[in-house]
């Protein structure tokens, strides 16, 4: 016979059951990780004064590894401008190369073979001496221009005019001479030259008498002299020009003479 149990009984057992049930932890999946997590970590066994180090320790390496990265970062920026200036050098340089190679060559001086033109080569190419030249040359022309002035005052006007030029321009000996006026800044042959044109055209602008005036004073016996030149020996102006060019020390002792001759009209062309 099957022993009956009691409703009343069975109840409170299943209840019982219940209880225990839940009194149990539930242990999840997650929990189960976590607690296997916490039990192999290398953390359980250090103290708070270790894991701070650890802490300031990665801190650290975190800072030099930013450190070397932020150098990195300015090494290369240096190697990239030092790479453009070497490039831009290299440029230029290979451009003066071409340049250099396209010219000829200069001529070293030979002081042995030619000690003459080497000399004459150096001092020509030394900037010192040529600034040197070029202040005497202008101390020369402001001593010809006052020499010029104190014998032609005009000397500026009738050179720069050019009724002179054309004058000169009609007689190879005076293009001769007025060359080596101004190569040679000689001066005395540009007093002769001046000299000579006003003679010339002196010569040319004499207002002559008039015919009828001439005959009547002829006819009434007030003839009173000659409107010629004076009557010395006449000197041809080519044969001055020779002589200041050849014998110029000649051609000053005579100076004196050749001015009263200019004066007098007698150099003729």
């Amino acid at each position: 016979m099957a022993k009956v149990i009691d409703a009343d009984e069975s109840g409170k057992q299943n209840l019982e059951a219940v209880t225990e049930a839940l009194k149990e932890p539930v242990t999840t999946e997650t929990d189960q990780t976590a607690e296997k997590v916490s039990s192999d970590s290398a953390w359980d066994n250090k103290s708070p004064e270790e894991l701070k180090a650890i802490l300031n320790e990665q801190k650290n390496m975190i800072g030099r590894q930013s450190n070397d990265v932020g150098a990195a970062r300015k090494e290369a920026e240096r190697l990239k401008v030092e790479l453009e200036a070497i490039k831009k050098a290299d440029a230029m340089m290979q451009g003066h190369l071409n340049q250099t190679q396209s010219q000829e060559p200069a001529k070293k001086p030979d002081y042995y073979g030619d000690p003459e033109s080497a000399v004459k080569s150096q001092i020509s190419s030394d900037p010192g001496i040529n600034d040197m030249r070029k202040e005497l040359d202008t101390l020369k022309v402001d001593s010809i221009k006052r020499d010029l002035s104190s014998s032609h005052p005009d000397y500026a006007e009738v050179l720069a005019s050019g009724d002179f030029e054309q004058w000169v321009s009609e007689s190879p000996m005076r293009r001769n001479s007025y060359a080596a006026m101004n190569r040679d800044y000689d001066i005395d042959i540009a007093k002769e030259l001046i000299a000579e044109y006003k003679a010339a055209r002196s010569d040319t602008t004499q207002k002559k008498p008039d015919r009828a005036e001439t005959v009547r004073a002829a006819s009434s016996g007030n003839v009173t002299g000659s409107t010629e030149p004076s009557s010395g020996k006449k000197i041809r102006a080519a044969d001055l020009r020779a002589l200041q060019i050849n014998n110029p020390s000649r051609y000053q002792e005579l100076m004196p003479e050749i001015m009263r001759a200019y004066q007098e009209g007698r150099v003729i062309n």
